[in-house]
């Protein structure tokens, strides 16, 4: 669940990284407790993209000075 929420919140700085931090370190104790091997590699996958892209995105957004417009006027 953890994995999936991480993924879907990746475009979110610092939400999509908690989600993922807490997705990876989750699936790797359910592959150690031997539990569902394929859930516990979508948790871990997922938790790692969502991870990925939100550093991405927090690096982009660091990079910018913060001068991201929120705006949406045309």
């Amino acid at each position: 669940m953890l994995g999936i929420l991480a993924f879907f919140n990746g475009w979110l700085p610092v939400v999509g990284m908690l989600f993922g931090a807490a997705a990876i370190i989750i699936g790797i104790i359910a592959l150690k407790k031997r539990q569902n091997k394929v859930m516990s590699l979508i948790g871990i996958i997922g938790g790692a993209i969502g991870f990925i892209f939100s550093l991405i995105w927090l690096i982009m957004l660091i990079a910018g000075g913060g001068s991201y417009d929120f705006s949406w006027s045309v």
